[in-house]
């Protein structure tokens, strides 16, 4: 463990790349972070004992450093890349590994608030493991997930809308699809979550990305495959009770204004 906290700390203070001495430090340190992804899998009771210390070190890794983005002159284009990413990508396997052996050593509000912002990574591989995460908690607690259920559905919204946008202009359409489909799996994990049906913010939600006639049909073939009954935009808006139907009318009136 002092090797892996010495890695971390050397890859934290740094603020911006200076050469192959941090390419190999980021090597390092991503190279650990799977050596303990691995461990987990295979054994994770070999890691019970220093748990808490290990989440302590990983959980800051899921955040994105500005400082390991640098951008490359392609000419007339200007293209991002990440250096953070294949470590993110890293602290959150790790992560996801250890909640399957080590669920009451971890500290789960603490992770679906990093889950909220890993959502809205640019990444399309970290999103996907936050995704991932996401259901799995879903599954193992539901009431971790209500509390903040409202920032998960607002990154959701951003997410699809800004997908959307991208299928109708015709750019990275399969890609795009899929990274909609991640988003809609998340939202099928939580139409199981208890008296989901009774919260406002889900059900205008789902109904308001139903509306898309894209978004319904990704929908529609995921409900086939995980053999759930899918919900029309029709079906919410028919079966809305009065308390939801109130509670609509003020929202489009707030939209008004």
């Amino acid at each position: 463990f002092i090797f892996f906290f010495q890695a971390e700390d050397g890859i934290r203070d740094v603020e911006r790349s200076r050469g192959l001495g941090d390419v190999y430090k980021r090597q390092v340190h991503k190279a650990v972070l799977d050596s303990f992804t691995h461990i987990a899998h295979v054994n994770a009771m070999n890691l019970r004992t220093h748990c808490t210390t290990l989440f302590e070190g990983v959980l800051p890794l899921t955040v994105v450093n500005p400082s390991l983005i640098r951008t490359v002159d392609l000419g007339p284009l200007k293209h991002k890349i990440d250096d953070g990413e294949p470590i993110r990508k890293g602290a959150y396997a790790l992560l996801g590994q250890m909640l399957t052996d080590l669920y009451d050593k971890m500290d789960l509000p603490a992770i679906v608030d990093r889950l909220v912002d890993g959502l809205a990574d640019e990444s399309d591989e970290v999103q996907s493991i936050a995704e991932q995460i996401l259901i799995k908690i879903s599954e193992m607690s539901p009431g971790v997930i209500l509390g903040p259920l409202e920032k998960i559905l607002e990154q959701i919204m951003k997410g699809t809308k800004r997908l959307q946008e991208k299928i109708k202009k015709s750019q990275d359409v399969d890609r795009s699809s899929d990274n909609i489909r991640g988003f809609l799996r998340v939202l099928l994990a939580m139409n199981k979550l208890p008296e989901i049906d009774l919260n406002l913010k889900y059900q205008e939600s789902l109904k308001n990305l139903l509306s898309d006639k894209i978004v319904s049909t990704l929908y529609e073939e995921l409900c086939k495959l995980s053999k759930q009954q899918p919900v029309s935009y029709t079906h919410l808006r028919a079966h809305e009770t009065s308390l939801h139907l109130v509670c609509r009318l003020l929202l489009e009136k707030k939209k008004q204004k």
